[in-house]
């Protein structure tokens, strides 16, 4: 308890407690504010409480982030910033590049985050062996190019050995089963495994 930490916790169990410096993460449309559940109207003044809740527990710096793109359950989506930061004072907050709260918010257009997010998927497949300096494009829907195919034996530079026990969807959704020997069996977007995960013999 001597030694500097991070201490994560939710807004709600923040109450009453204060800290030099916080960091408030997510702040991204139907995550703060959540978004409706349930077919449930969403309740924007509580969210709000909650927002002035996580700020007045900064003593000294408070920061704000977001995400243009966020992975929700294995699908990539694009996120827009938080309403909330529209109704923070601009006059009291600083951007990484200098530019006010608003600019910062503006600068994000759809066309610049969409543009670079298809930039990313455009990387070539490798083939088989990350020592190999050759490579190709491959598409996910030509299974005879794919060696990521149900069956295939597979090394993953996290989880280790494993084999491809299903396959499903299709572009850029298609997504892999592994099962791996000492990590069990996961679920991979392959288009994000592709840099990590390689067809071994």
């Amino acid at each position: 308890e001597d030694k500097p930490a991070v201490t994560l916790m939710t807004i709600h169990a923040s109450k009453g407690l204060e800290f030099p410096v916080i960091f408030i993460a997510g702040l991204e449309e139907d995550l703060f504010p959540v978004g409706g559940r349930r077919g449930e109207d969403i309740d924007y003044e509580e969210e709000r409480r909650l927002f002035y809740v996580a700020i007045t527990r900064a003593q000294s710096k408070l920061f704000f982030s977001h995400a243009r793109f966020r992975y929700k359950f294995g699908e990539e989506q694009r996120m827009k910033r938080s309403r909330f930061l529209d109704e923070v004072d601009p006059g009291v907050v600083r951007t990484e590049n200098g530019a006010t709260i608003k600019q910062k918010g503006s600068s994000s257009s759809e066309s610049s985050g969409f543009e670079g997010s298809q930039i990313e998927y455009d990387r070539p497949y490798r083939r088989a062996s990350k020592s190999s300096h050759s490579s190709s494009r491959i598409h996910y829907d030509q299974p005879g190019e794919d060696p990521f195919q149900t069956g295939a034996k597979v090394i993953h530079e996290k989880f280790g050995r494993g084999k491809i026990v299903n396959r499903k969807g299709r572009g850029n959704n298609t997504k892999v089963v592994v099962y791996f020997k000492n990590q069990g069996q996961k679920t991979l977007m392959l288009r994000v495994v592709q840099d990590k995960m390689d067809v071994v013999g």
